[in-house]
């Protein structure tokens, strides 16, 4: 007998991920073989959340693999989307599938969706189906995930594969480097200037070695840093197009101020009121807050993190810079008063902060409502 290429695709897909102990699960009855389309009849009627009551343990997705080729037949958008619902689902109850339905998806999707996307509203679900993708796999902490998705949906690697992504990939393209700077950052070993202050004024003694490495080993790192920041900085300006200019720039005025050009992280942000995006009017209320403090405008500084709570009052990122900033001032009161309203408020409160390496993964319900309704 022999494979269909998108069925060895699909084969290589799946048991890459399948454990040793599931692999040699049976092979699903028939009338097991049938829930997909009843699901997909379902999910079309708008029952959008029988995925999640279908899938709920990671033995769900092994016992459905040997299903898609068969399922997987002729061009359906609602298919398409149903696999991603699967991938959505996957992010939460089984992460290691993430990956792989993104991937089973994209590969149906190349294979039936027909040439160049066959119509302008066809290429258009379909990019609005990989970024959805890619927003889903965003959310994980291995970027490397990302990186290797785009490259399979560009087709081939490439010296410069940003060119040949549109939109908001790009932006994950350069999300996924801010991501690894972000994880190998040299703080995460030694004590921040802020932090030093902090622990001097208590009283503390802090030795002069204080992540316990040599000092050229120490060096080594922060010059790796900079140059893991160069690239970040360099994806984002080819990010910056288009709908994703404003956050492109944003995040770009973030990686200056690690790199400690905090003048040049200011001019870049300013780019005005980002267009109905809370979150970007945040980071970047959020980041001119760290520049100005950073370059010694205080009051300048304190303005920027009011405005970033008058977005989302609970933040707790622009309420201890306020705070901070408050003391710098000279007005304890006000600061304690803020203080005691953030401790009451307590960390579980929203703060835009805290999904920000999280690139477009805020992005993936709205996505997904727009998609379902191109199936009605």
């Amino acid at each position: 007998m022999t494979i269909r290429p998108f069925g060895l695709a699909l084969a290589c897909l799946l048991f890459a991920t399948a454990t040793a102990g599931s692999a040699g699960s049976a092979r699903p009855s028939t009338a097991q073989r049938g829930s997909l389309d009843a699901t997909l009849a379902a999910y079309i009627r708008g029952d959008t959340a029988i995925i999640a009551r279908t899938f709920t343990r990671p033995r769900e997705f092994e016992e459905r693999r040997h299903e898609f080729e068969r399922w997987l037949s002729s061009w359906d958008r609602g298919k398409a989307l149903v696999l991603l619902e699967m991938a959505r689902v996957a992010s939460s109850v089984a992460p290691r599938y993430t990956l792989v339905m993104a991937n089973v998806g994209r590969t149906y999707i190349d294979r039936a969706s027909g040439g160049d996307q066959a119509s302008p509203e066809t290429a258009a679900f379909v990019q609005t189906w990989h970024e959805a993708a890619a927003g889903l796999l965003q959310l994980a902490s291995d970027p490397w995930q990302v990186e290797a998705y785009l490259s399979d949906v560009i087709g081939e690697t490439s010296s410069d594969p940003s060119n040949r992504l549109t939109g908001r990939l790009r932006l994950a393209r350069a999300v996924a480097q801010e991501r690894r700077c972000w994880d190998a950052r040299p703080a995460l070993e030694q004590a921040s200037p802020e932090v030093e202050a902090l622990a001097k004024a208590a009283g503390m003694v802090v030795p002069d070695d204080r992540d316990g490495l040599a000092k050229a080993g120490r060096a080594a790192k922060v010059r790796n840093h900079l140059a893991c920041l160069g690239e970040a900085l360099t994806r984002l300006e080819v990010a910056g197009r288009d709908e994703t200019r404003v956050e492109a720039s944003v995040r770009a005025g973030w990686i200056l101020f690690q790199s400690g050009r905090f003048q040049e992280a200011l001019d870049r942000l300013e780019v005005g009121t980002p267009p109905d995006d809370r979150d970007v009017a945040f980071w970047l209320a959020l980041f001119r807050g760290r520049a100005l403090d950073a370059l010694g405008r205080t009051s300048d500084s304190a303005a920027a993190y009011r405005s970033a709570l008058a977005l989302v009052p609970t933040a707790q990122s622009a309420g201890i810079g306020l705070v901070l900033a408050l003391t710098r001032l000279g007005r304890p009161a006000e600061a304690d008063t803020r203080a005691r309203a953030l401790r009451a408020a307590g960390a579980a409160g929203a703060d835009p902060w805290s999904h920000y390496m999280s690139g477009d993964h805020r992005l993936v319900d709205g996505w997904l409502t727009h998609m379902r309704a191109v199936l009605r």
